[in-house]
């Protein structure tokens, strides 16, 4: 014989109680405006290129991840600045690093230069 299960399930109208407020379809919710998410899907989509440009070259160039990663465990931050900036990025992105690995941000601004509209993190570890 088939049970039913001990608590109603959470989109079930009859587990509501009859308090109208209190029904999840009679929220109110603001009207849906895409213009801020499309531009920092826009945005983001620049961001990704520049970090594609970076990952191409520490994956595919060893001569750069190595002088890259000695210029980092160094702490030789304008070199490994200006190492980055070489491979064609047009988004500088602020760049910590420590004895386990690199850490790269890119952020952009909205249109009017005032908010951050995005930000892509990439975490290279060299340590194990």
């Amino acid at each position: 014989m088939h049970q039913p299960p001990p608590f109603p399930p959470h989109n079930d109208p009859k587990s509501f109680p009859n308090r109208p407020n209190d029904h999840p379809y009679n929220r109110q919710f603001p009207i849906v405006q895409i213009k801020q998410f499309t531009l920092s899907a826009r945005r983001s989509l620049e961001l990704l290129r520049d970090a594609q440009l970076f990952l191409n070259a520490v994956a595919t160039n060893e001569a750069f991840a190595r002088e890259l990663m000695d210029a980092a465990q160094r702490s030789q931050t304008n070199k490994v600045i200006q190492m980055i900036q070489s491979i064609g990025i047009r988004i500088r992105p602020e760049i910590y690093f420590n004895p386990d690995g690199l850490l790269v941000r890119f952020d952009r601004l909205d249109e009017d230069q005032k908010k951050e509209c995005c930000r892509l993190q990439l975490e290279l570890r060299w340590k194990k």
